[in-house]
């Protein structure tokens, strides 16, 4: 069954209009009461949107349409309802780990930081010495860097980095996993 015909099956009149998107029937929305065809819905992948925003604005995929109206979902042709998802692209950063200066280190040592831990868990500083680099690392490879500046509390990291928890290596041996706000970089978590 396509979208054409399931609408047809339904007792709706629409009329057939190509937007950026593709192909939408735009008729009168089914749940608000709509007589200036406000509502539209993608003919290839059963997207829906009511654009009566003060009355209605309901919006969905072709499975939420079909519940609102009281059918049993079904698969458009070829599941063709469900957009195809790419996979995120993720970029390795590029840098190189600078090993932490006087400066640095002062900082950590400050926020009780081990000289164990700053070697452990790879902690270093910028080419300019003026942030902390904290390497994220899976399964041994770098896959972000996060930085904090020494002198202001300014944060940042590499971009479009792979999402990983900082020190993830070390929970893969059956140790005890604690999640905390930010980095803690502490050796007695190892």
């Amino acid at each position: 069954m396509d979208m054409r015909q399931y609408l047809s099956y339904k007792g709706f009149h629409w009329d057939e209009v190509t937007r950026s998107r593709g192909k939408n029937a735009v008729m009168n929305c089914p749940f608000c009461g709509d007589t200036e065809k406000k509502f539209a819905i993608q003919l290839e992948t059963g997207a829906f949107n009511c654009f009566h925003r003060n009355k209605c604005g309901v919006s969905g995929s072709f499975r939420q349409f079909q519940r609102m109206l009281g059918d049993l979902p079904i698969s458009l042709d070829n599941d063709r309802a469900f957009l195809s998802k790419k996979d995120k692209v993720y970029s390795r950063p590029a840098v190189n780990l600078q090993k932490a200066t006087a400066n640095a280190a002062n900082f950590l040592h400050d926020r009780k930081i081990t000289e164990d831990s700053i070697s452990k868990f790879k902690i270093g500083r910028t080419q300019d010495g003026r942030a902390v680099m904290l390497p994220y690392f899976k399964d041994g490879q770098l896959v972000n860097v996060k930085y904090r500046k020494i002198d202001e509390k300014k944060f940042w990291q590499e971009k479009d980095p792979e999402p990983v928890l900082f020190n993830r290596d070390c929970c893969s041996n059956g140790n005890a996993l604690y999640i905390v706000e930010g980095e803690c970089p502490l050796s007695i978590w190892n």
